[in-house]
């Protein structure tokens, strides 16, 4: 498991052999266990938003013996898993426009800074998944965090716009009837609002 002490770690060390200022964005498990949200983490995901970054951190990989399973995966020496995606691509879901402006600054090293998506856009990359991971994810965020389960669906609707999901509207409504069920928050008139939407 990786922990925030060990993902801290490992840019603090592979910091110093960078040569420009690289943005590393969070998502997923990783920006939930930056943001204290989760202890600890299966692996590391991050987002690079410019291709400056993909290129500079795929290289720094490279000179330091990190093992490339594919342009996505790579595992350190010391085996932490870590994955890549580029530019405002998530699993298969694209991010809106100002998803990476509206993100969280956690730490900034001499080059390396470091943000997590903000919490709205977590949930909906983890929406297109929803597998059990994934609602545990979730879950916790509603539990330790305001979300305002409207503002969640504006967005969600939006960024399913230009995203690839297979079933963005059962997805969602599988989720908040599962938030109303165990009383975290209240969703019948949402959901009945997105019994109209045509995805």
């Amino acid at each position: 498991m990786v922990t925030k002490g060990i993902l801290l770690d490992l840019l603090k060390d592979i910091d110093p052999y960078l040569k420009e200022k690289v943005y590393l964005i969070a998502v997923g498990g990783t920006a939930l266990t930056l943001l204290d949200i989760k202890h600890s983490t299966l692996d590391m995901d991050f987002n690079l938003p410019r291709e400056k970054d993909s290129r500079a951190i795929r290289r720094l990989f490279t000179e330091l013996g990190f093992e490339k399973i594919n342009e996505s995966k790579w595992i350190s020496p010391n085996n932490l898993v870590i994955d890549l995606y580029d530019r405002d691509y998530i699993f298969c879901v694209q991010l809106i426009e100002d998803s990476i402006h509206n993100s969280k600054l956690i730490q900034e090293y001499r080059h390396i800074i470091l943000k997590t998506l903000n919490l709205y856009d977590i949930i909906i990359t983890k929406l297109a998944r929803l597998e059990s991971k994934d609602i545990d994810d979730i879950i916790e965020i509603f539990k330790k965090c305001e979300i305002d389960p409207k503002k969640l669906f504006q967005r969600y609707r939006e960024t399913m716009k230009i995203s690839l999901v297979a079933h963005p509207k059962e997805n969602i409504m599988e989720l908040l009837q599962l938030l109303e069920s165990k009383n975290i928050v209240k969703t019948n008139e949402l959901i009945e609002e997105i019994k109209k939407w045509n995805p």
